[in-house]
């Protein structure tokens, strides 16, 4: 599934950034996902 990929790809990026593990990086694209929709681009433009 494409939507399972990019999951996939945005746990990979946040799991990249110093201190983040694989999980912690898990439980913020899921929360990243239940944000209202302007918000995570605000996060993601910043």
């Amino acid at each position: 599934m494409a939507e399972e990929r990019l999951l996939d790809e945005l746990i990979d990026a946040l799991s990249s950034l110093p201190g983040i593990g694989q999980k912690s990086a898990e439980r913020l694209a899921y929360h990243l996902l239940k944000m209202p929709r302007g918000e995570a681009m605000q996060i993601a433009e910043e």
